[in-house]
């Protein structure tokens, strides 16, 4: 199923970026040329190419959250690096020796480092999230830990399921030490 997902993930930003983002920057090319024509209008066209501009920059956004093209292209560490560079409640460490993995490794991790960074700042109220990468000759580890509200027992919700169902599907230890007000260490590890 989540291999599934992976795909039509891909597939839908591809069409995004290519369907979508192509037809944003013709419009914003023709509306350029516009303005240059009708000066008169200058103010109203400068508001619209400027409303171009953020739907353009929102549709990579969303283009790129949906599958980074990045990470097929560089591998887990800079796209990773990348996205926790997003935020300033979000500190990225990496460790050990850069190599490539898997593709399925490579997109289930970054996946389920995203959903994590995403609770610790939608659900945690974190105003700290420190990230680590550690990757060996055989093996890969990710931390993810906050200072946030934390929680006890049983209260995960969907994107922990989630992150569990991903961490089960390529054969990795799942590791959660939370406490109410104490916040969350969320450590995944993977022989590879």
């Amino acid at each position: 199923m989540l291999s599934g997902e992976n795909q039509e993930r891909g597939r839908l930003s591809r069409e995004l970026h290519d369907g979508l983002g192509g037809l944003l920057t013709m419009a914003k090319l023709d509306l350029s040329k516009l303005r240059q024509e009708k000066e008169k209008e200058k103010d109203r066209l400068e508001h619209i190419i400027g409303l171009m501009d953020r739907s353009i920059t929102e549709m990579r956004r969303l283009a790129h959250n949906l599958m980074p093209e990045s990470l097929a292209r560089f591998g887990l560490r800079p796209v990773l690096e990348e996205f926790c560079s997003g935020s300033s409640n979000v500190e990225f460490y990496f460790y050990g020796k850069e190599r490539r993995l898997d593709k399925d490794v490579e997109i289930n991790i970054y996946r389920i480092a995203c959903e994590l960074i995403n609770n610790a700042l939608k659900h945690a109220e974190a105003t700290q999230i420190n990230v680590q990468l550690i990757q060996a000759d055989d093996s890969l580890s990710l931390t993810v830990q906050d200072d946030g509200k934390g929680f006890e027992g049983s209260a995960e919700g969907q994107g922990l399921t989630t992150v569990r169902s991903r961490a089960e599907l390529l054969g990795a230890t799942l590791n959660i030490v939370s406490g109410k007000g104490r916040g969350t260490e969320i450590t995944i590890g993977l022989n590879c």
